[in-house]
C-alpha cells in the first residue's frame, strides 16, 4: 500500500502516528484528535515550514495507533518519543513528564501533592495525567472535601508543633487545614480521611459511595437530616465531578491500536471457536443497588474499537428485586426482537457480563427468537472465565492472551457505561426523595 492510499485509510479517531524513513526508523511521532485530518494536513498544505518540508521528504511509511481518547494519545505520544527519540521531535525529548498526584502515606499525617517525578520514597502515586488543569481542579476539590494538611511541617503523631508555629499558620486561620499539629484532630480520624482520599483516587467509587451512603443512612435514622443532606450533596458532587473530568489512571498497556486489535480478533476467533472473525461485538451489563433503579447497557465494538453510535441504555421495566438474570433477559429481548434486528443486524459476538446463569438466560432469549447460539459468550469477573454454549467447562485463557484482553476491555466498557447510567438515574431519584435505605451496588 503506497503512502497516499495509507492516508486515505486512516480512521477519524484520536491516536498517535509514527512516520518512518526508508530504513524503517521512526523519525517523527505525533498525536491527533482525528488521525485522518491531522496526517492528511501534512500533504495538503502548500506552504510548509522548512523543518516540516524536510520531514515530508524523508517519509516512506506511516503507522498509527488508535486510542480511545485524546488523553490516551497524549500519554502514548510522550512514551513513544522517549522510547524512540525521533530526530524530528524536539518538544518531548527532555525529561519532562506528565504530572502525578502523590499521597505521602509514609508520613504520620499524609499530604497530597502534585509532582512530575516518581520516586521510591514510600508514597503512593496516581497517574500520570495529561491535563494538568484538570488535576489541579481535582486536588482543589479533594482539599475542600477532605481537608488534608497542605503544609510541609514534620508533624509527629506523638507531638504537635510549637504553639508559636501553628499560631502563625495561614492555613489554620482561613480554615483550609484540620490542624493536626494542634492536637485538635487525632491520627485515627485523620487516617480515616486519608483512606477516603485513597479510595477516591484509586477509582474505587463504589466503595466510597457505599461508605458515604451508610453514613447518610446512619444520620437519617437518627433524624439528623442536615448531616444526611450534606452527605447526599457530597455523593452528588462526586458524580458531577466525574461526569465533567475523568482522571482514571492511563496505562500504556490499556491502549489497543488497530493493528493489535485486528490480531486480537483473529486470536479470539480461534480461542472461542467462532465461525468468523468477530468484527462487530456487542456486550451487555446490568447495574442496580439492591434492585432499586435497575438499568442495563449495551456497548458495541467494531474492529476492536468502541463504536459509540451503537451504544444503548435500558431502563428495566418488568423485573422487581435483585434478579440479575431476569434483568439481563429483558435487555437482550429488547435488543434482539425482530423489529430491532431489522434496523441493527446481529453482531458476530454477543458478550454478557457474568457466568453460566447469564449465559443460560441469553440462550433462552435466543431460542425464543430462533437465533444462533454460537455467537454467545459470557465472561465471569472473578477468574476471567469464559462460558460458551455447548461447553460444560469454562474456557480459561492466559491472562496475557490478546483475545482475553480485548474481551475484558469490552466487558469493562459495558460495566462503565451501565454504572454511569445508573448513577444518573439514582441521582435524579435521590434528589426527589429524602435519604432512605442503605445502598450497595450490584453489577
Amino acid at each position: 500500500m503506497d503512502l497516499s492510499e495509507k492516508i486515505k485509510n486512516l480512521p477519524h479517531q484520536p491516536g498517535v502516528y509514527l512516520m518512518r524513513d526508508s530504513t524503517g526508523q521512526i523519525i517523527y511521532v505525533g498525536k491527533a484528535k482525528d488521525l485522518y485530518k491531522r496526517v492528511g494536513s501534512y500533504f495538503t498544505k502548500t506552504e510548509l515550514p522548512p523543518k516540516v518540508g524536510s520531514l515530508i521528504q524523508c517519509i516512506r511509511r506511516i503507522d498509527y495507533i488508535s486510542t480511545s481518547t485524546e488523553n490516551d494519545a497524549y500519554v502514548l505520544e510522550n512514551k513513544l518519543i522517549k522510547r524512540y527519540q525521533p530526530r524530528y521531535n524536539v518538544l518531548l525529548r527532555d525529561d519532562k513528564t506528565y504530572p502525578y498526584i502523590k499521597l505521602t502515606v509514609q508520613e504520620d499525617f499524609p499530604r497530597l501533592l502534585l509532582t512530575r517525578q516518581r520516586k521510591r520514597d514510600g508514597a503512593v502515586y496516581f497517574g500520570p495525567y495529561p491535563q494538568v488543569r484538570h488535576v489541579r481542579s481535582i486536588m482543589r476539590w479533594i482539599q475542600k472535601r477532605f481537608s488534608l494538611r497542605p503544609c510541609s511541617h514534620e508533624i509527629n503523631r506523638n507531638a504537635g508543633l510549637p504553639e508559636k508555629k501553628y499560631r502563625s499558620c495561614l492555613y489554620l486561620h482561613i480554615g483550609t487545614c484540620p490542624a493536626p499539629c494542634t492536637g485538635k484532630l487525632d491520627k485515627k480520624n485523620y487516617d480515616r480521611m486519608v483512606q477516603q482520599v485513597h479510595l477516591f483516587l484509586t477509582g474505587n467509587h463504589a466503595d466510597l459511595k457505599n461508605l458515604w451512603e451508610k453514613q447518610m443512612h446512619y444520620y437519617a435514622s437518627r433524624l439528623q437530616f442536615e448531616k444526611a443532606q450534606e452527605l447526599r450533596d457530597l455523593l452528588y458532587g462526586l458524580m458531577q465531578l466525574y461526569e465533567r473530568v475523568s482522571i482514571t489512571p492511563i496505562r500504556e498497556e490499556d491502549i489497543i491500536d488497530r493493528t493489535s486489535a485486528n490480531h486480537s480478533l483473529s486470536v479470539l476467533k480461534k480461542e472461542l471457536d467462532l465461525a468468523r472473525v468477530p468484527i462487530m461485538i456487542e456486550a451487555f451489563d446490568i447495574s442496580h443497588i439492591q434492585g432499586s433503579q435497575p438499568v442495563g447497557s449495551s456497548v458495541c465494538f467494531k474492529h476492536g474499537l468502541p463504536f459509540k453510535s451503537r451504544y444503548r441504555r435500558y431502563h428495566i421495566k418488568t423485573i422487581r428485586g435483585s434478579h440479575d438474570t431476569g434483568m439481563m433477559a429483558e435487555v437482550l429481548e429488547r435488543r434482539f426482537k425482530p423489529e430491532t434486528r431489522k434496523k441493527y443486524p446481529l453482531p458476530h459476538l454477543v458478550l454478557v457480563d457474568g457466568g453460566k446463569p447469564q449465559l443460560s438466560a441469553a440462550q433462552k432469549v435466543f431460542s425464543r427468537f430462533s437465533l444462533p447460539h454460537h455467537i454467545l459468550a459470557a465472561l465471569a469477573k472473578k477468574e476471567e472465565e469464559i462460558y460458551r454454549p455447548g461447553i460444560d467447562a469454562p474456557i480459561r485463557l492466559p491472562m496475557d492472551s490478546p483475545g482475553l484482553l480485548l474481551l475484558r476491555r469490552i466487558r469493562d466498557e459495558a460495566h462503565r457505561f451501565a454504572r454511569s447510567f445508573h448513577d444518573t438515574v439514582w441521582r435524579a431519584a435521590s434528589l426527589r426523595t429524602k435519604p432512605d435505605a442503605p445502598r450497595t451496588h450490584s453489577d
